[in-house]
Protein backbone atom coordinates (compact mmCIF):
# COMPACT_ATOMS: atom_id res chain seq x y z
CA UNK A 1 0.00 0.00 0.00
CA UNK A 2 2.78 2.38 0.93
CA UNK A 3 4.56 1.64 -2.33
CA UNK A 4 1.37 2.39 -4.26
CA UNK A 5 1.03 5.73 -2.46
CA UNK A 6 4.66 6.48 -3.16
CA UNK A 7 4.13 5.61 -6.80
CA UNK A 8 0.93 7.71 -6.94
CA UNK A 9 2.62 10.68 -5.29
CA UNK A 10 5.58 10.30 -7.63
CA UNK A 11 3.38 10.41 -10.71
CA UNK A 12 1.33 13.21 -9.22
CA UNK A 13 4.46 15.24 -8.60
CA UNK A 14 5.80 14.27 -12.01
CA UNK A 15 2.56 15.30 -13.73
CA UNK A 16 2.61 18.63 -11.90
CA UNK A 17 6.20 19.16 -13.05
CA UNK A 18 5.26 18.25 -16.60
CA UNK A 19 2.32 20.66 -16.48
CA UNK A 20 4.53 23.45 -15.26
CA UNK A 21 7.08 22.56 -17.92
CA UNK A 22 4.48 22.78 -20.68
CA UNK A 23 3.09 26.06 -19.31
CA UNK A 24 6.61 27.53 -19.22
CA UNK A 25 7.26 26.32 -22.79
CA UNK A 26 4.01 27.90 -24.02
CA UNK A 27 4.94 31.22 -22.40
CA UNK A 28 8.44 31.08 -23.92
CA UNK A 29 6.97 30.35 -27.35
CA UNK A 30 4.58 33.29 -27.05
CA UNK A 31 7.49 35.54 -26.06
CA UNK A 32 9.52 34.21 -28.99
CA UNK A 33 6.69 34.89 -31.42
CA UNK A 34 6.21 38.42 -30.08
CA UNK A 35 9.93 39.13 -30.39
CA UNK A 36 10.14 37.63 -33.85
CA UNK A 37 7.15 39.66 -35.03
CA UNK A 38 7.58 42.85 -32.98
CA UNK A 39 5.05 44.88 -34.95
CA UNK A 40 1.40 44.17 -35.15
CA UNK A 41 0.31 41.94 -38.00
CA UNK A 42 -0.99 44.32 -40.64
CA UNK A 43 -3.60 43.57 -43.24
CA UNK A 44 -4.66 45.47 -46.30
CA UNK A 45 -7.73 47.65 -46.31
CA UNK A 46 -9.75 49.90 -48.59
CA UNK A 47 -11.83 52.48 -46.71
CA UNK A 48 -14.04 55.00 -48.47
CA UNK A 49 -16.64 55.27 -51.20
CA UNK A 50 -14.08 55.39 -54.05
CA UNK A 51 -11.22 53.55 -52.38
CA UNK A 52 -11.45 50.31 -54.37
CA UNK A 53 -9.85 50.70 -57.81
CA UNK A 54 -11.50 49.13 -60.87
CA UNK A 55 -9.84 46.16 -62.57
CA UNK A 56 -9.96 48.11 -65.86
CA UNK A 57 -10.59 51.77 -66.62
CA UNK A 58 -10.06 55.05 -64.83
CA UNK A 59 -10.01 55.22 -61.04
CA UNK A 60 -11.96 58.36 -60.16
CA UNK A 61 -11.85 59.81 -56.66
CA UNK A 62 -14.58 62.44 -56.15
CA UNK A 63 -15.58 61.74 -52.54
CA UNK A 64 -13.70 62.57 -49.31
CA UNK A 65 -12.08 60.19 -46.84
CA UNK A 66 -10.67 57.45 -49.08
CA UNK A 67 -7.81 55.65 -47.29
CA UNK A 68 -5.88 52.64 -48.55
CA UNK A 69 -3.49 50.73 -46.29
CA UNK A 70 -0.98 47.94 -46.98
CA UNK A 71 -2.05 47.15 -50.53
CA UNK A 72 -0.47 46.62 -53.94
CA UNK A 73 -2.52 47.99 -56.82
CA UNK A 74 -1.97 47.39 -60.53
CA UNK A 75 -3.86 50.18 -62.27
CA UNK A 76 -5.11 49.75 -65.85
CA UNK A 77 -6.35 53.31 -66.20
CA UNK A 78 -5.83 56.88 -65.01
CA UNK A 79 -5.92 57.88 -61.35
CA UNK A 80 -8.02 61.07 -61.30
CA UNK A 81 -8.63 62.90 -58.02
CA UNK A 82 -11.42 65.38 -58.63
CA UNK A 83 -12.60 68.49 -56.81
CA UNK A 84 -13.79 67.44 -53.35
CA UNK A 85 -12.12 64.05 -53.59
CA UNK A 86 -9.36 62.93 -51.24
CA UNK A 87 -7.12 59.88 -51.31
CA UNK A 88 -4.56 58.75 -48.72
CA UNK A 89 -1.99 56.00 -49.24
CA UNK A 90 -0.33 54.22 -46.32
CA UNK A 91 2.19 51.59 -47.37
CA UNK A 92 0.66 51.28 -50.83
CA UNK A 93 2.50 50.17 -53.95
CA UNK A 94 0.81 51.60 -57.05
CA UNK A 95 1.93 50.09 -60.37
CA UNK A 96 0.84 52.05 -63.43
CA UNK A 97 0.35 49.38 -66.12
CA UNK A 98 1.31 51.48 -69.14
CA UNK A 99 1.81 49.88 -72.58
CA UNK A 100 3.60 53.04 -73.81
CA UNK A 101 4.48 56.47 -72.42
CA UNK A 102 1.34 58.24 -71.25
CA UNK A 103 -1.07 55.31 -71.58
CA UNK A 104 -2.23 56.00 -68.04
CA UNK A 105 -1.49 58.96 -65.77
CA UNK A 106 -2.10 60.49 -62.33
CA UNK A 107 -3.77 63.90 -61.97
CA UNK A 108 -4.92 65.80 -58.90
CA UNK A 109 -7.33 68.55 -59.85
CA UNK A 110 -8.10 71.83 -58.12
CA UNK A 111 -9.83 71.05 -54.83
CA UNK A 112 -8.53 67.47 -54.82
CA UNK A 113 -6.26 66.01 -52.11
CA UNK A 114 -3.61 63.33 -52.38
CA UNK A 115 -1.52 62.28 -49.36
CA UNK A 116 1.13 59.57 -49.76
CA UNK A 117 2.62 58.14 -46.55
CA UNK A 118 4.34 55.10 -45.11
CA UNK A 119 2.53 52.89 -42.61
CA UNK A 120 4.12 53.90 -39.30
CA UNK A 121 5.23 57.53 -39.87
CA UNK A 122 8.82 56.45 -39.26
CA UNK A 123 11.34 57.35 -41.95
CA UNK A 124 13.91 54.85 -40.65
CA UNK A 125 11.70 51.82 -41.42
CA UNK A 126 11.74 51.90 -45.21
CA UNK A 127 10.04 48.55 -45.82
CA UNK A 128 6.63 50.20 -45.38
CA UNK A 129 7.22 53.17 -47.70
CA UNK A 130 4.53 53.80 -50.28
CA UNK A 131 5.85 53.37 -53.83
CA UNK A 132 4.48 54.72 -57.10
CA UNK A 133 6.11 53.36 -60.24
CA UNK A 134 5.47 51.74 -63.60
CA UNK A 135 4.53 48.10 -63.85
CA UNK A 136 7.18 47.88 -66.59
CA UNK A 137 10.26 49.71 -65.29
CA UNK A 138 11.83 51.30 -68.37
CA UNK A 139 11.67 54.63 -70.17
CA UNK A 140 9.05 53.46 -72.72
CA UNK A 141 6.24 52.71 -70.26
CA UNK A 142 5.99 55.86 -68.19
CA UNK A 143 3.15 57.89 -66.74
CA UNK A 144 2.81 61.55 -65.88
CA UNK A 145 1.95 62.82 -62.41
CA UNK A 146 0.35 66.28 -62.41
CA UNK A 147 -0.74 68.10 -59.23
CA UNK A 148 -2.67 71.12 -60.43
CA UNK A 149 -3.03 74.60 -58.99
CA UNK A 150 -5.46 74.59 -56.06
CA UNK A 151 -4.89 70.93 -55.12
CA UNK A 152 -3.41 69.68 -51.82
CA UNK A 153 -0.39 67.38 -51.92
CA UNK A 154 1.91 65.76 -49.36
CA UNK A 155 4.37 62.94 -50.05
CA UNK A 156 6.27 61.69 -47.00
CA UNK A 157 8.37 58.56 -46.42
CA UNK A 158 7.64 57.30 -49.93
CA UNK A 159 9.21 56.59 -53.32
CA UNK A 160 8.57 57.64 -56.93
CA UNK A 161 10.14 55.97 -59.97
CA UNK A 162 9.62 55.72 -63.77
CA UNK A 163 7.55 58.92 -63.87
CA UNK A 164 7.52 61.44 -66.70
CA UNK A 165 8.28 61.50 -70.39
CA UNK A 166 9.14 64.10 -73.00
CA UNK A 167 6.44 64.93 -75.53
CA UNK A 168 7.63 66.25 -78.89
CA UNK A 169 4.11 67.01 -80.09
CA UNK A 170 2.23 70.32 -79.65
CA UNK A 171 1.42 71.81 -77.23
CA UNK A 172 4.65 70.31 -75.76
CA UNK A 173 3.17 69.99 -72.26
CA UNK A 174 5.58 70.52 -69.39
CA UNK A 175 3.32 68.60 -66.99
CA UNK A 176 4.13 65.25 -68.58
CA UNK A 177 7.84 65.45 -67.77
CA UNK A 178 7.96 64.25 -64.16
CA UNK A 179 6.21 64.87 -60.86
CA UNK A 180 4.87 68.31 -61.82
CA UNK A 181 3.45 70.31 -58.93
CA UNK A 182 1.58 73.59 -59.34
CA UNK A 183 -0.17 73.38 -55.96
CA UNK A 184 1.00 75.75 -53.23
CA UNK A 185 2.08 74.52 -49.77
CA UNK A 186 3.08 71.14 -51.17
CA UNK A 187 5.47 69.02 -49.12
CA UNK A 188 7.89 66.27 -50.13
CA UNK A 189 9.75 64.89 -47.12
CA UNK A 190 11.99 61.86 -46.54
CA UNK A 191 11.32 60.59 -50.06
CA UNK A 192 13.34 58.75 -52.71
CA UNK A 193 12.87 60.18 -56.20
CA UNK A 194 14.92 58.17 -58.71
CA UNK A 195 14.87 56.92 -62.32
CA UNK A 196 12.30 59.42 -63.56
CA UNK A 197 12.47 61.82 -66.51
CA UNK A 198 12.83 64.99 -64.43
CA UNK A 199 12.85 64.38 -60.69
CA UNK A 200 10.44 67.06 -59.41
CA UNK A 201 9.05 70.17 -61.10
CA UNK A 202 7.66 73.10 -59.08
CA UNK A 203 5.84 75.26 -61.63
CA UNK A 204 4.30 78.73 -61.66
CA UNK A 205 1.97 78.60 -58.63
CA UNK A 206 3.63 76.22 -56.13
CA UNK A 207 4.42 78.93 -53.57
CA UNK A 208 5.55 77.95 -50.05
CA UNK A 209 6.37 74.41 -51.13
CA UNK A 210 9.16 72.34 -49.55
CA UNK A 211 11.45 69.44 -50.35
CA UNK A 212 13.12 68.13 -47.19
CA UNK A 213 15.45 65.23 -46.32
CA UNK A 214 14.98 63.55 -49.68
CA UNK A 215 17.16 61.72 -52.20
CA UNK A 216 16.75 62.91 -55.80
CA UNK A 217 19.13 60.99 -58.01
CA UNK A 218 19.67 59.20 -61.32
CA UNK A 219 16.83 60.95 -63.11
CA UNK A 220 17.29 61.29 -66.88
CA UNK A 221 17.07 65.08 -66.90
CA UNK A 222 17.46 67.69 -64.17
CA UNK A 223 16.89 66.60 -60.58
CA UNK A 224 14.75 69.66 -59.75
CA UNK A 225 13.11 72.27 -61.97
CA UNK A 226 11.77 75.21 -59.94
CA UNK A 227 10.37 78.16 -61.87
CA UNK A 228 7.92 80.99 -61.61
CA UNK A 229 6.24 82.45 -64.66
CA UNK A 230 8.97 84.39 -66.54
CA UNK A 231 8.47 88.15 -66.35
CA UNK A 232 4.95 87.72 -64.93
CA UNK A 233 5.11 86.26 -61.42
CA UNK A 234 7.83 84.68 -59.31
CA UNK A 235 7.47 81.79 -56.91
CA UNK A 236 7.98 82.64 -53.24
CA UNK A 237 8.74 80.69 -50.09
CA UNK A 238 10.45 77.67 -51.67
CA UNK A 239 12.58 75.57 -49.29
CA UNK A 240 15.04 72.87 -50.37
CA UNK A 241 16.85 71.49 -47.31
CA UNK A 242 18.87 68.45 -46.15
CA UNK A 243 18.65 66.69 -49.51
CA UNK A 244 21.00 64.58 -51.63
CA UNK A 245 20.74 65.62 -55.28
CA UNK A 246 23.11 63.49 -57.33
CA UNK A 247 23.85 62.03 -60.77
CA UNK A 248 20.91 63.53 -62.64
CA UNK A 249 20.77 64.88 -66.19
CA UNK A 250 22.57 62.31 -68.29
CA UNK A 251 19.94 62.61 -71.05
CA UNK A 252 20.07 66.41 -71.50
CA UNK A 253 23.49 67.42 -70.13
CA UNK A 254 21.46 68.64 -67.21
CA UNK A 255 21.70 70.17 -63.77
CA UNK A 256 21.12 69.07 -60.22
CA UNK A 257 18.80 72.05 -59.66
CA UNK A 258 17.54 74.53 -62.27
CA UNK A 259 15.86 77.43 -60.49
CA UNK A 260 14.60 80.71 -61.85
CA UNK A 261 12.08 83.48 -61.17
CA UNK A 262 11.95 82.67 -57.46
CA UNK A 263 11.97 85.12 -54.53
CA UNK A 264 12.45 84.87 -50.76
CA UNK A 265 13.56 81.24 -50.79
CA UNK A 266 16.58 79.09 -49.98
CA UNK A 267 18.62 75.95 -50.64
CA UNK A 268 20.33 74.78 -47.46
CA UNK A 269 22.50 71.90 -46.25
CA UNK A 270 22.24 69.83 -49.43
CA UNK A 271 24.78 67.60 -51.16
CA UNK A 272 24.71 68.32 -54.90
CA UNK A 273 27.14 66.38 -57.05
CA UNK A 274 27.89 64.50 -60.29
CA UNK A 275 25.92 66.49 -62.87
CA UNK A 276 27.03 66.90 -66.48
CA UNK A 277 26.32 70.63 -66.58
CA UNK A 278 25.96 72.35 -63.22
CA UNK A 279 25.13 71.57 -59.64
CA UNK A 280 22.81 74.59 -59.46
CA UNK A 281 21.73 76.76 -62.40
CA UNK A 282 20.25 80.07 -61.21
CA UNK A 283 18.31 82.76 -63.06
CA UNK A 284 16.46 85.85 -61.87
CA UNK A 285 16.46 85.11 -58.14
CA UNK A 286 15.69 87.75 -55.54
CA UNK A 287 16.35 87.56 -51.79
CA UNK A 288 17.65 84.04 -52.22
CA UNK A 289 20.20 82.06 -50.18
CA UNK A 290 22.36 79.05 -51.01
CA UNK A 291 24.12 77.99 -47.83
CA UNK A 292 25.87 75.11 -46.04
CA UNK A 293 25.83 72.92 -49.16
CA UNK A 294 28.43 70.55 -50.60
CA UNK A 295 28.57 71.26 -54.36
CA UNK A 296 31.13 69.00 -55.97
CA UNK A 297 32.14 67.08 -59.08
CA UNK A 298 29.80 68.83 -61.49
CA UNK A 299 30.89 70.57 -64.68
CA UNK A 300 30.09 73.94 -63.09
CA UNK A 301 29.36 74.25 -59.38
CA UNK A 302 26.94 77.18 -59.64
CA UNK A 303 26.04 78.59 -63.06
CA UNK A 304 24.63 82.12 -62.85
CA UNK A 305 22.43 83.15 -65.78
CA UNK A 306 21.91 86.64 -64.39
CA UNK A 307 19.01 88.83 -63.34
CA UNK A 308 19.57 88.21 -59.62
CA UNK A 309 19.35 90.63 -56.75
CA UNK A 310 20.26 90.11 -53.10
CA UNK A 311 21.53 86.61 -53.84
CA UNK A 312 23.73 85.23 -51.05
CA UNK A 313 26.01 82.21 -51.52
CA UNK A 314 27.63 81.49 -48.14
CA UNK A 315 29.22 78.79 -46.01
CA UNK A 316 29.27 76.24 -48.82
CA UNK A 317 31.97 73.81 -49.88
CA UNK A 318 32.34 74.11 -53.66
CA UNK A 319 35.14 71.80 -54.85
CA UNK A 320 36.12 69.47 -57.65
CA UNK A 321 33.92 71.00 -60.35
CA UNK A 322 35.50 70.63 -63.80
CA UNK A 323 35.11 74.14 -65.20
CA UNK A 324 34.47 76.70 -62.45
CA UNK A 325 33.17 76.69 -58.91
CA UNK A 326 30.96 79.68 -59.76
CA UNK A 327 30.36 80.96 -63.29
CA UNK A 328 28.89 84.47 -63.49
CA UNK A 329 27.69 84.69 -67.05
CA UNK A 330 26.04 88.11 -66.90
CA UNK A 331 27.99 89.77 -64.10
CA UNK A 332 24.98 90.42 -61.89
CA UNK A 333 25.49 91.05 -58.16
CA UNK A 334 26.23 87.91 -56.18
CA UNK A 335 27.29 88.04 -52.54
CA UNK A 336 29.60 85.04 -52.03
CA UNK A 337 31.48 84.78 -48.75
CA UNK A 338 32.65 82.26 -46.18
CA UNK A 339 32.70 79.50 -48.79
CA UNK A 340 35.43 76.90 -49.18
CA UNK A 341 36.84 76.31 -52.64
CA UNK A 342 39.37 73.59 -51.81
CA UNK A 343 42.14 76.01 -50.88
CA UNK A 344 42.73 79.03 -48.70
CA UNK A 345 45.06 80.58 -51.29
CA UNK A 346 43.38 83.76 -52.53
CA UNK A 347 44.87 83.63 -56.01
CA UNK A 348 43.75 80.05 -56.43
CA UNK A 349 40.27 80.98 -55.25
CA UNK A 350 40.12 83.69 -57.92
CA UNK A 351 40.97 81.07 -60.55
CA UNK A 352 37.88 79.07 -59.58
CA UNK A 353 35.52 82.01 -60.29
CA UNK A 354 34.52 83.23 -63.75
CA UNK A 355 33.19 86.72 -64.35
CA UNK A 356 34.56 89.87 -65.96
CA UNK A 357 33.44 92.17 -63.15
CA UNK A 358 33.67 90.00 -60.06
CA UNK A 359 34.23 91.94 -56.84
CA UNK A 360 36.40 89.61 -54.76
CA UNK A 361 36.22 91.69 -51.58
CA UNK A 362 33.67 89.28 -50.07
CA UNK A 363 34.54 86.12 -51.98
CA UNK A 364 37.93 85.73 -50.36
CA UNK A 365 36.52 85.55 -46.85
CA UNK A 366 36.64 81.77 -46.53
CA UNK A 367 35.29 79.59 -43.77
CA UNK A 368 37.03 76.99 -41.64
CA UNK A 369 35.83 73.97 -43.54
CA UNK A 370 37.05 71.16 -41.27
CA UNK A 371 38.27 69.61 -44.52
CA UNK A 372 41.53 67.74 -44.30
CA UNK A 373 44.03 68.97 -46.92
CA UNK A 374 47.00 66.97 -48.19
CA UNK A 375 49.22 69.44 -50.05
CA UNK A 376 52.53 67.52 -50.04
CA UNK A 377 53.61 63.89 -50.16
CA UNK A 378 52.33 61.99 -47.14
CA UNK A 379 52.09 58.38 -45.96
CA UNK A 380 49.48 57.29 -43.45
CA UNK A 381 50.43 53.99 -41.81
CA UNK A 382 48.73 51.94 -39.08
CA UNK A 383 46.33 54.70 -38.12
CA UNK A 384 42.69 55.74 -38.02
CA UNK A 385 41.65 59.07 -39.62
CA UNK A 386 38.28 60.66 -38.85
CA UNK A 387 36.96 62.88 -41.66
CA UNK A 388 34.57 65.48 -40.27
CA UNK A 389 33.80 67.04 -43.62
CA UNK A 390 36.00 65.67 -46.38
CA UNK A 391 39.47 65.05 -47.77
CA UNK A 392 41.12 67.02 -50.59
CA UNK A 393 44.37 65.73 -52.03
CA UNK A 394 46.51 68.38 -53.71
CA UNK A 395 49.66 66.24 -53.28
CA UNK A 396 50.36 62.54 -53.12
CA UNK A 397 49.00 60.27 -50.40
CA UNK A 398 49.89 56.67 -49.57
CA UNK A 399 47.64 54.61 -47.30
CA UNK A 400 49.09 51.59 -45.49
CA UNK A 401 46.80 49.72 -43.10
CA UNK A 402 44.82 52.89 -42.50
CA UNK A 403 41.12 53.26 -41.75
CA UNK A 404 39.16 56.32 -42.92
CA UNK A 405 35.99 57.00 -40.95
CA UNK A 406 33.43 59.43 -42.34
CA UNK A 407 31.87 61.25 -39.40
CA UNK A 408 29.43 63.39 -41.33
CA UNK A 409 26.01 62.00 -42.20
CA UNK A 410 23.55 62.23 -45.07
CA UNK A 411 26.03 62.36 -47.95
CA UNK A 412 27.95 65.39 -46.72
CA UNK A 413 31.41 63.76 -46.79
CA UNK A 414 33.61 63.45 -49.85
CA UNK A 415 37.10 62.63 -51.04
CA UNK A 416 38.45 64.71 -53.93
CA UNK A 417 41.74 64.11 -55.75
CA UNK A 418 42.90 67.05 -57.85
CA UNK A 419 44.25 66.30 -61.33
CA UNK A 420 47.91 65.20 -61.65
CA UNK A 421 47.94 63.90 -58.09
CA UNK A 422 46.96 60.59 -56.60
CA UNK A 423 46.41 58.14 -53.82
Amino acid sequence: MWKRLQSFNYYKIKNKSLSRFFIIMIILNVILIINFFPDEVVTGSFAGEDATPPSMGNWIIDSPGNIITNETIILNGDLLIKTGGSLTFRNVTLLMNCSFNGTFNIEVEKGGTFYIYDYDDNSSTKADFSIITSATPDYRHRFHFYVKKGASFIMRNSELHECGYFSNEPPYPYWTEGLCIEASNSLIENCIITNNNYGILFYYYSNFSKILNSIISHNLRDGLIITGYPFINSLIGIEIQDCIIASNGRMNQGNGISIGYVDNSFIKNCSIYHHPYSGISIDDLKNFQISYCEISNNNFGIYDLGGNSNLVVSNNTIVGNLEYAIYENYNTPLNAQYNFFGTNNKEQIKAFIYGNKVDFSNWLEYRDSNILLVNTTEKWKDTVKHLDNGLIINGNLTLDNTELIMNNSYGKNFIHINPNFGV
